[in-house]
C-alpha cells in the first residue's frame, strides 16, 4: 500500500473512532461466598451471592478488587466493553502508522 493511502486509511480510521462514553479497564468477575456459619446452606448449595467485583491490575502491578453493587453491574459491563472498543480501534490505527514509517523507511 502507498503512503498516500496509508494515510487516508489512518485518516478514515481516526474519524471512525467515536467518543465512546464512559470507559472502564479492568474484568467484571462474578463470585459466591461461602460464610463462616457452620450448618449455613451457603457450604452444599454452592455459597451465598453471586457478587460481582471489578478486578484492575494498577500500575504497580497490584490487582485492586471492588464489589459492585448489583444494581450498577450493567453499567460497568458496558463501560469495560467501551474501553476494548476504543483499545482496538487504537491498536488499528497504530497498526497503520506502523506501515506509514515502514513505507518512509523504503522510500528513504
Amino acid at each position: 500500500m502507498k503512503i498516500e493511502q496509508l494515510l487516508k486509511t489512518r485518516e478514515r480510521l481516526i474519524k471512525e473512532v467515536k467518543g465512546p462514553g464512559i470507559i472502564m479497564r479492568g474484568t467484571l468477575k462474578r463470585r459466591f461466598i461461602e460464610c463462616g456459619k457452620e450448618y449455613c446452606h451457603c457450604h452444599k448449595d454452592g455459597g451465598h451471592g453471586p457478587y460481582y467485583y471489578l478486578s484492575i491490575t494498577k500500575k504497580s502491578k497490584k490487582v485492586i478488587c471492588i464489589k459492585i453493587p448489583d444494581s450498577e453491574v450493567v453499567a460497568v459491563r458496558e463501560w469495560i466493553k467501551n474501553y476494548n472498543k476504543l483499545w482496538k480501534d487504537i491498536e488499528k490505527v497504530v497498526e497503520i502508522n506502523l506501515k506509514i514509517i515502514k513505507a518512509i523507511k523504503k522510500k528513504n
